[in-house]
């Protein structure tokens, strides 16, 4: 598998790069580092994506006049579009359940799934257990129309 990603990876250099030969060999050599020190084993605990970590990273290729401020704010939205599905409560659940298969046993990790689904129902049929606040979030109040400040009458 690492080499045909090697493979293709030159083959794309070579083919579409106007870098010279200097440069290409430069570019594959890096690459072929990190692909063998690349895992091939999948883990369930890698860190999540740092969204200020990446924000630092581009502000530093703006400051080298790598990246334009319009590209940086696209690159921003496609990580936060790339990371909004992850933060989503069932995605959650799925990739603790991985965990824990992982972790515990298959039998330990459905028996948690099955008490994460009883209080997930409990909470629907009862919204006073539920963990969400009852009140309304404060952007809400304050964007509401009927609570807008409004003139004297005209």
């Amino acid at each position: 598998m690492r080499a045909k990603l090697l493979g293709m990876f030159e083959d794309a250099l070579r083919e579409e790069s106007d870098m010279d030969r200097d440069g290409v060999e430069f570019l594959l050599g890096h690459f072929r580092e990190a692909v063998e020190q690349a895992s091939l084993a999948p883990t369930l605990d890698q860190p999540k994506p740092d969204r200020a970590e990446w924000i630092r990273t581009l502000d530093a290729l703006i400051g080298q006049n790598v990246l334009s401020e319009d590209e940086r704010n696209a690159l921003v939205r496609q990580l936060d579009a790339a990371i909004d599905p992850l933060q989503q409560p069932d995605a959650q659940v799925a990739m603790e359940f991985a965990r824990r298969v992982q972790r515990d046993g298959e039998t330990k990790a459905l028996e948690w799934l099955r008490e994460q689904r009883a209080a997930s129902a409990a909470d629907a049929v009862d919204p006073a257990k539920s963990k969400a606040p009852l009140l309304p979030g404060r952007e809400s109040i304050t964007r509401s129309r009927s609570r807008r400040l409004r003139g004297p009458p005209q």
